[in-house]
């Protein structure tokens, strides 16, 4: 207000009946001087549980103000985990589904398979592929003990060594007839064949004659086409065995397993009574195995 403002509300206050008082303020101490600067120190962060604080560590006219500053509570940590992917009909919709189970985010995806694109022109023809494995052509050929002997089966010398019959012909490729065998067409052939025998010695062990010799040969030739031998000595049978390969080019032609030593051999094998078995395989003197491996 102005002088003239103030000369008017004193000449009030004096009319006042009473006390009289001045209802001017009156002016208090001056106050202490504010600080000339204030600048920004550090700020810490301190546990969750305490409160924010701000402190000067510097001086009333020149403050540094420190902040204390409280961390936030640990939140909680989710996982995302890929759960199934599953596919779907080309018409259906993909989906992806959350299943969610405590902290742990399972994603289960559902995907639709495409749908048939259009069929394309018809390839050229590829070459032609190895050929496929075929059924083996095998024989088995056996001779068996109808009656045990205890000095075996003679077989006098160049007389055919006895078959008694075919046990496995997948093809008939084979036929068996009063000891003779018969080709049913031309090829090679595998002939592997096995004889235990034994020859009866006179005084002393002789090598000119004592031994067993086995061939396998056509009936109208002398050509041993397989053969084997072994000496001996003592009157024991021994297994003698033969493999070799047979070239057939006429099927009319008969073929025989012969002896070719100088005197009797004896086919002989353990009694079948004394083995635990009832299988006359097991003790078979003669066996010829033939495998027909092309032309």
């Amino acid at each position: 207000m102005n002088n003239l403002e103030k000369a008017v509300k004193k000449v009030k206050c004096a009319k006042l009946e009473g006390p009289t008082c001045c209802c001017m303020p009156i002016p208090g101490p001056t106050g202490p001087a504010g600080p000339a600067t204030i600048s920004v120190g550090e700020t810490h962060t301190i546990n969750s549980n305490q409160e924010a604080r701000v402190l000067n560590t510097g001086t009333n006219t020149n403050a540094v103000l420190e902040f204390f500053i409280p961390k936030g509570d640990d939140g909680n940590c989710e996982k995302i985990a890929i759960g199934k992917t599953e596919t779907l009909d080309a018409n259906a919709r993909a989906q992806v589904i959350d299943n969610f189970d405590g902290n742990t985010h399972t994603i289960d995806f559902y995907i639709p398979q495409g749908f048939d694109g259009v069929k394309g022109e018809k390839g050229d023809i590829g070459p032609t592929g190895p050929q496929g494995p075929s059924l083996i052509e095998t024989t088995y050929i056996a001779k068996f003990i109808d009656t045990f002997k205890a000095e075996g089966i003679e077989v006098k010398e160049m007389e055919n060594v006895p078959l008694t019959r075919k046990e496995i012909d997948t093809k008939n490729t084979v036929t068996v007839e009063k000891n003779t065998i018969k080709f049913a067409k031309i090829g090679h052939f595998k002939v592997s064949f096995k004889v235990n025998a034994y020859v009866k010695k006179d005084n002393v062990f002789d090598p000119s004659k004592d031994f067993v010799a086995i061939g396998f040969k056509p009936n109208d030739s002398d050509n041993i086409y397989v053969g084997a031998s072994n000496f001996i000595s003592d009157e024991m049978p021994k297994e003698i065995s033969g493999d070799g390969i047979v070239a057939v080019v006429d099927p009319s032609i008969l073929y025989s397993l012969v002896n070719l030593g100088k005197k009797s051999i004896y086919l002989k094998t353990p009694d079948l009574n004394n083995i635990n078995s009832d299988s006359y395989f097991v003790n078979s003197p003669v066996s010829i195995l033939f495998e027909y491996i092309g032309i």
